[in-house]
């Protein structure tokens, strides 16, 4: 099981055919790893070696694919067979063409003559590809190889070949990119017995031409005809001390052979683990911590769902978690809005996005909807749209029949006033279409982890939730068309802050006991002469707000379709013609008073009548929806599931957890299991390098 920590280990790199796997191969003192042409290593191989106390036990290998639970191994392999088994590996990760894979093989090696170290033979770096490999395979293996040498707790080694040129060296690069100051870079210098006549690798091994601070390090491999011929790792490694023997390497002999390449890195490796302790058993404690969260919120599977005491105990408690997380969202209490994530179980919403800080979530937004959303629509009504100077006169002049109206006519100013009113029904519904979809989201997104294991159960809450909202909601809209329905019911002109015909004319804008409203949408001057004037068609035309009340006795005569006198179509030729409309000069003083009565009073009451509406649809959807949202929904929710039609009378289906779950609560608990065992080698580890 992977513990997700940056454990230290000793990372191989090269390019191809540098000597990786002959280097690896000598530090562990045995032939185990694939040979051939091209690219052999071809997924990382991360090695665990294990000394072995018993110098007569025979080595052994042990794959962590083959065990049956992760941990324990269920096959022990020889050397040879391990390197079959890489083989067959690699094919079914990477394919059995030449291309790569990211997911790595554990091998570990039990052997009397190795020491304690964990190697990762990475892919040689390769540059034109061949079989499967993709276009850009050395892109793809050098971040392959990044993923394991980017993290500090990782210990380089550069192995490059004697026989090449240091500045095209795949391993330095690759290094210096993730160690720009060598500090925990090893160099590895192979094939030095090939060197051309005349070059001398001492240079490297004093750190004079390429200084790194953990130095650099001279080996001798066995050549691919010593391979053919059998020639074994320890015949090996003694031409290898024969080599080294020479009076050139007398001042960095320590600096040569596999047995200080080897002692090198123990030494290195431990004081690299030493240094990291404390950051381990940082990163463990919380790794162990947050596991135990998660395994907490997973919660224990219901082991006797027969016993409806218990069943029905259990469903109450994950309805009530999940209408706590609803409910802090909606009220500020929580997170909201469509990212609801509750991670810790805990009745809040937890969790939440990276956004959080700046994005308004949950009851925040329906405040938005109502104060800034809903009262810009209503501030975009204007109380004289669609209604030009024309259409008041006329409407006016019909209304007083044959006498002179002194002032307004109290059956225009009611029908101007009913059919403004009337615009104020939308933007409410509009309003609450709004809330109701940002209450949904919320509840679709919440996302209680131990309800989600069982999903039929939680469908049925989001269903019985959802459904009782759109029953809320319907009652709110029954109630929000009441409200405009009582405005349109009877025109109050006693209202205090309603402006009377009196302080319209005195001008003063005051009303009858209580001031005027909100004027500010303009007046007589601010009327079109005609409609077309406003929406840049000509002619009076019939279809305003106030057509209806003019269009008997409109320019042009709708009774005198045939423009004669009467309406008469057998009517004399001889007989005067005429229109029956208004005249065409300038207002009269009268035709201004009236006009501004009109748009006055007009303006004065819309602004009454939005006011009220504007207020009252808000609480009316705060009573009939959001509260009872809030304050019933867990009642209802669970008097829904347990009636016979809303649970099939059957609790135990409700409880059956899905197969996701069950992997994921068991994945967690092997998890913690993981980091629990890892805890106590650190604390075996401290105690052995104390002493």
């Amino acid at each position: 099981v992977d513990v997700g920590l940056p454990l230290p280990q000793l990372v191989v790199v090269g390019g191809q055919s540098s000597g990786k796997s002959s280097v690896i191969e000598n530090l562990v003192g045995g032939d185990f790893l694939p040979r051939g042409a091209g690219l052999v290593t071809r997924c990382p191989l991360v090695l665990q070696l294990h000394r072995l106390d018993d110098e007569s036990e025979s080595e052994y290998g042990e794959f962590l694919h083959e065990s049956n639970d992760g941990d324990s191994a269920s096959r022990q392999f020889t050397f040879d067979e391990v390197r079959q088994e890489v083989l067959a590996e690699t094919a079914r990760l990477a394919g059995a063409n030449k291309n790569i894979s990211t997911r790595p093989i554990v091998l570990r090696l039990y052997s009397p003559r190795v020491l304690p170290l964990t190697l990762v033979d990475t892919p040689g770096v390769t540059r034109v590809p061949i079989g499967d490999q993709p276009p850009d395979i050395e892109r793809l293996l050098e971040q392959l190889i990044e993923q394991y040498i980017v993290p500090e707790s990782s210990i380089v080694l550069a192995v490059h070949a004697a026989n090449q040129d240091l500045a095209t060296s795949d391993a330095l690069k690759l290094a210096r990119r993730v160690d720009p100051h060598g500090k925990r870079t090893v160099g590895v210098l192979t094939k030095v017995d090939i060197m051309d006549q005349g070059s001398d690798p001492l240079s490297l091994l004093t750190g004079q031409r390429y200084p790194l601070r953990l130095g650099w390090f001279a080996v001798v491999n066995r050549s691919q005809r010593d391979i053919q011929l059998g020639k074994s790792i320890a015949d090996a490694l003694k031409d290898e001390e024969r080599f080294f023997s020479d009076g050139r390497f007398r001042g960095v002999r320590s600096n040569t052979g596999t047995a200080n390449l080897a002692s090198r890195c123990s030494e290195l490796l431990t004081e690299h683990i030493r240094q990291s302790l404390p950051t381990l058993k940082q990163q463990l404690r919380v790794a162990e911590e947050e596991a135990s969260s998660e395994m907490a919120a997973y919660g224990t599977p219901l082991t006797n769902k027969k016993d409806k005491n218990a069943a029905t105990w259990y469903v109450s408690h994950l309805i009530t978690a999940y209408t706590n997380t609803l409910t802090s969202a909606v009220s500020g209490r929580g997170g909201g809005g469509g990212d609801v994530s509750n991670n810790n179980n805990s009745g809040g919403s937890g969790g939440g996005s990276t956004s959080s800080a700046t994005t308004l979530r949950g009851g925040a937004r329906l405040r938005y909807i109502f104060t800034e959303i809903y009262n810009t629509e209503l501030d975009r009504i204007n109380p004289l749209d669609q209604t030009s100077i024309e259409e008041l006169r006329v409407a006016i002049r019909n209304a007083a029949g044959p006498s002179a109206a002194l002032f307004i006519p109290e059956e225009v100013f009611s029908t101007l006033v009913k059919r403004q009113i009337e615009l104020l029904r939308q933007p409410a519904l509009k309003m609450l279409d709004l809330v109701v979809d940002e209450l949904l989201s919320i509840a679709l997104a919440i996302d209680e982890r131990e309800l989600s294991r069982y999903a039929v159960l939680r469908r049925r809450i989001v269903e019985v939730t959802t459904d009782l909202m759109r029953q809320y909601a319907d009652e709110a809209r029954a109630a929000i068309n009441d409200l405009v329905d009582l405005e349109l019911g009877f025109i109050n002109t006693n209202h205090p802050r309603f402006v009377s015909g009196a302080a319209a004319l005195g001008g003063d804008g005051s009303g009858g006991g209580g001031g005027g409203g909100n004027t500010d949408h303009g007046g007589v001057d601010q009327l079109p002469s005609r409609r077309g004037d406003r929406d840049g068609r000509g002619g009076s035309g019939g279809s305003g707000l106030l057509g209806f009340l003019g269009s008997a006795f409109s320019r042009g005569g709708a009774s005198a379709s045939d423009g004669k006198h009467g309406g008469s179509s057998s009517g004399s030729s001889s007989k005067p013609q005429y229109e029956f409309g208004i005249d065409k000069h300038e207002l009269t003083a009268r035709d201004r008073m009236q006009l501004r009565l009109t748009t006055t009073m007009v303006t004065s009451y819309f602004d009454i009548a939005r006011s009220n509406i504007a207020d009252m649809a808000v609480k009316a959807v705060m009573h009939k929806l959001v509260n009872r949202v809030t304050n019933n929904l867990q009642q209802e929710v669970v008097a829904a599931l347990y009636s016979e039609k809303g649970a099939g009378g059957n609790i135990e289906q409700l409880l059956v957890e899905s197969e996701d779950a069950v992997a994921r609560r068991e994945a967690c608990g092997a998890r913690l299991e993981a980091l629990r065992k890892a805890r106590q080698v650190l604390k075996e580890a401290e105690l052995s390098m104390a002493f």
